[in-house]
């Protein structure tokens, strides 16, 4: 694992996304490379030029590192494709740890990834994928909510971000939404087991857990994102079958959620690439 890979298209949101990007890169440690994908060649030599005063800019107030103090390496890339053929090409290559792509707040002019590459990468990225709304503050959380359907396929994405929140000095709330469709007490022994097993395999104390009762998961998840202090929320596909519906690559709703969300949503792929999910 040695890189984030941040898309960009030069729009206000992915700047955001961008700055957020470097923050968190000097947390984890890693360095950063940033990408543009645009499907016609004609247009990469100007798109380089546009990346390299981007970073030139973005990265001015770095120009004397602090001692003691990790600063990232800055590249980057522009290349010809669809949005998430690249995304997914450069994160092979590049043993990437996240790919982190900014969205359209509500009312704002929508970019170029409100579209269907957006929806594509969000369906099919090998690794996790980070959206960052605009108004995500620049801060890096010190809360992180996780989305399990309690199920022991979802313990290594539970120890993957438990590695997350330890690089950045967070804590975990562990949330499932209950359909109230199945046993109580199957789902109370349920949660002994996957909570026993999270203890056992993650030696990770800074665990609480939340249970919802909804049938509707995702304004419960809307809901709980907006009263919480909740700094990131964390999940997974194929899990439940509504966010499995929702993380298609037809069903727009997951863009749509993450423009209405004032945190960032990190989305786990489903099965990960080579090198397994990664350990921050």
């Amino acid at each position: 694992m040695e890189t984030i890979l941040i898309a960009t298209d030069f729009s206000k949101s992915a700047e955001n996304a961008t700055i957020y990007g470097l923050t968190l890169a000097k947390a984890l440690k890693l360095d950063c490379k940033l990408f543009h994908a645009d499907n016609d060649a004609a247009d990469e030599p100007a798109s380089n030029g546009q990346l390299s005063r981007l970073v030139k800019r973005l990265t001015k107030k770095d120009t004397q590192p602090v001692e003691g103090k990790f600063t990232p390496l800055i590249k980057f890339t522009s290349h010809t494709g669809p949005l998430a053929e690249v995304a997914n090409a450069l994160s092979e290559e590049r043993s990437a740890a996240m790919i982190i792509l900014g969205t359209s707040g509500a009312g704002e002019q929508r970019s170029a990834f409100s579209g269907r590459g957006s929806r594509q990468l969000i369906a099919g990225s090998k690794v996790p994928l980070l959206l960052v709304p605009p108004v995500a503050q620049k801060h890096l959380p010190q809360t992180i909510a996780l989305v399990t359907s309690l199920n022991e396929a979802d313990i290594p994405v539970v120890y993957s971000v438990a590695t997350l929140a330890l690089d950045l000095h967070a804590e975990i709330i562990i949330v499932h939404i209950d359909s109230g469709s199945g046993d109580h007490e199957t789902h109370k022994n349920q949660l002994h087991k996957f909570l026993e097993k999270v203890r056992e395999e993650i030696r990770f104390t800074a665990f609480s857990y939340r249970n919802i009762e909804s049938k509707n998961i995702a304004s419960e998840l809307s809901r709980f994102t907006a009263e919480s202090l909740t700094g990131m929320l964390a999940m997974s596909h194929g899990r439940y079958q509504q966010l499995e519906s929702l993380l298609k690559e037809e069903n727009t709703y997951v863009m749509e959620m993450a423009r209405q969300l004032r945190i960032p949503l990190l989305i786990y792929p489903n099965r990960p690439g080579k090198s397994g999910y990664p350990v921050y």
